[in-house]
């Protein structure tokens, strides 16, 4: 079985990409200096251009694939917003499933037996970037505690939510079909939130 130990040594050894998440997000709101590996650039070395990836691949106790996500802007409901709003689902759905494929079939494969030990989960996080309509997020929050979040202010989140449905599923025995845990961040919590990840 590989534990993320194992995993860690094979990236150090054969795919050495880094880069602390303020660069790897190119986001304004995000400045953790922490680093984690440019999963762009490992999927662009061992894949080139066939598939897409996550931004980041943080290997913990846990292996996390993390993708910094713009291009919420649009406010007003029309044919054009509603085909943005299919292709942004497509994507996430594409990238979070291609991501995973990448790490089980080339990375993981090349490791040892290749079956990921029992204990540790393949966690994919989804970032929102905020900068567009940057209250978006703090209203979210605030009304989501009060219980009386609004349906705009919803909709960001919900297109991940319901984009990643499909990677919640578990078979018989309660084993995770694709992700073990699935979370969505705003930007401006994702300093705080990324340092605490076991």
């Amino acid at each position: 079985m590989v534990n993320t130990k194992d995993i860690y040594n094979e990236l150090e050894k054969k795919y050495n990409h880094k880069g602390a998440f303020a660069e790897l997000s190119n986001n304004a709101a995000i400045k953790s200096i922490e680093t984690a590996y440019d999963y762009d650039e490992i999927k662009q070395q061992l894949a080139g251009q066939k598939c897409t990836s996550a931004d980041a691949l943080l290997v913990r106790r846990h292996i996390y694939f993390i993708e910094f996500k713009t291009g919420f802007a649009s406010k007003k409901e029309d044919i054009n917003t509603t085909t943005h709003k299919d292709n942004l689902r497509l994507n996430i759905r594409l990238k979070a499933y291609e991501s995973l494929a990448l790490f089980e079939k080339i990375i993981l494969e090349g490791i040892g037996d290749g079956k990921l030990a029992p204990n540790v989960k393949k966690v994919y996080i989804a970032v929102i970037d905020t900068s567009a309509d940057p209250m978006m997020g703090y209203l979210d929050i605030l009304q989501g505690e009060s219980g009386q979040l609004q349906e705009r202010q919803k909709e960001h989140k919900k297109i991940f939510e319901n984009s990643l449905l499909n990677y919640r599923k578990t078979v018989m025995g309660g084993r995770a079909l694709f992700y073990d845990c699935l979370e969505i961040w705003y930007d401006f919590e994702f300093d705080a939130r990324v340092s605490k990840l076991k």
